[in-house]
Parts: C-alpha cells; sequence; structure tokens
C-alpha cells in the first residue's frame, strides 16, 4: 500500500504577488479571523479550482457520500484487503481509517493539486470521529459493521453533518497549508502572537471559523461534486 502522512506535507510558501501580499499585511496588522481567511481564499482561487477537478478529492467525495461503490459490506472487506494484505479478519477501525487513503487511488490516479492530498487527512479525521462517537474503539474489530451502521442507520440530517466535517477539516487543513508557515514569523514580544499557546488559540478560532463559511466555500469552488 502507499505510504500516506501528514509528515509528507510541507506549508506552502506564499508568492509575493498583489493578493498574498494582502494577506500578509492583515496578519500583520491584526485583521480579523474572517478577514485573513476571506483575503486567503482569494489569494487561492486558482488553486482551489484546480483542486476540484483532482481524482483524490473527487474520490473523496464519493468514498463520504456513497461511503464506497460496493454492493455488501463483505465486499467493502475485500477491497480493503487487496490494498493492504496485512489485516486480519475481520480489520479494526483504525486499519479501517488507514485504508482510505488506497480506496481513494492515492499513489494510483494522482493529479496535481498539493490541496487535494490534504483530503485524505480530512476524511480520516472525520472517520475517526464518526467511529468515538458511536463508542467504537479504534483497536475494536469490527470496522466493516460500524460502517455498516454509518452508511445504512444515519438519518439525512446527520449524514449533512458529516459531510459538513469533512468540507470544515479540508477548509481548515488548505488554510493552515498556505499559513502556518508565515504565521509562524508573527510569534514572540511585541508581534500579534505573544507564544506558541497564543498561535494555537488563534488556529482554533481559524478552525471555529472554518465551520461557518464551509457551505459558501464549497458552492464556490465545489458545487460541481456531490453534497
Amino acid at each position: 500500500m502507499q505510504e500516506y502522512s501528514s509528515a509528507r506535507f510541507e506549508p506552502a510558501t506564499l508568492p509575493r504577488t498583489k493578493a498574498w501580499r494582502h494577506v500578509l499585511h492583515l496578519l500583520a496588522v491584526d485583521g480579523t479571523i474572517a478577514q485573513i481567511t476571506a483575503a486567503t481564499i482569494d489569494a487561492a482561487n486558482a488553486a482551489f479550482k484546480i483542486a476540484g477537478k483532482d481524482p483524490v478529492l473527487r474520490r473523496a467525495v464519493a468514498l463520504l457520500e456513497a461511503l464506497v461503490p460496493t454492493s455488501s459490506v463483505e465486499e467493502l472487506g475485500a477491497q480493503l484487503r487487496q490494498h493492504i494484505s496485512v489485516l486480519r479478519d475481520p480489520i479494526t477501525a483504525l486499519e479501517f481509517v488507514g485504508a482510505m487513503p488506497a480506496l481513494m487511488g492515492y499513489g494510483e490516479e494522482r493529479g496535481d493539486s498539493a490541496l487535494a492530498e490534504l483530503a485524505p487527512l480530512a476524511l480520516m479525521e472525520v472517520l475517526a470521529k464518526t467511529f468515538h462517537e458511536k463508542g467504537t474503539s479504534v483497536f475494536e474489530a469490527n470496522a466493516t459493521q460500524s460502517w455498516e451502521c454509518i452508511n445504512a442507520t444515519v438519518d439525512p440530517e446527520q449524514k449533512h453533518l458529516l459531510v459538513a466535517a469533512f468540507w470544515e477539516s479540508f477548509l481548515y487543513r488548505c488554510l493552515q497549508y498556505f499559513l502556518s508557515r508565515e504565521t509562524s514569523n508573527y510569534v514572540g514580544e511585541n508581534r500579534r502572537f505573544k507564544n506558541i499557546e497564543d498561535l494555537e488559540k488563534w488556529g482554533q478560532e481559524l478552525r471555529c471559523h472554518c465551520g461557518t463559511i464551509t457551505e459558501t466555500f464549497r458552492k464556490r469552488y465545489f458545487s460541481h461534486l456531490p453534497d
């Protein structure tokens, strides 16, 4: 199976275009999170459009919406084991979540978007959280049963929340991809962030703000994908 880890992603080095200089100005002069988010999304407009065409992101959305194009949970288990030969039967929730990049075709069908490759991490985060909320230990060997439960019993409103959580995570990861290298330059005495704890608090506020604009963001760039 193709290795997949968040460690392989390095923060972006921002080009010094007018749009990105505006983002840096907002960071320097205590612009609000809403202002910085809006400016970053505008500056990354082309990158988000490319991400919307990337097969990795499209597959992530398809997996989340339809879960997997299989006719049974047993077939899903077999498909997982094709990607991870060392899996025992039945698989654990941890192995199940970790198999998502392989099911998305990661390493087989790659696009040109660095942002789209953040989608597996967002999907894995949402699935792990869902298992936790259902009281399923990631070490329990009943992942396919839990997945069937998600697919068959989640009502439409809950499914909508699941999809919204994915896009929130994806947007937050994209913003951090662009901003994290720069925000570290604003930590210290007489700077925007007094210390690392202050920066981390700002990141939490950024994540909360992402949740309020998720649907607008999705419709702007990804309305052609399943919702």
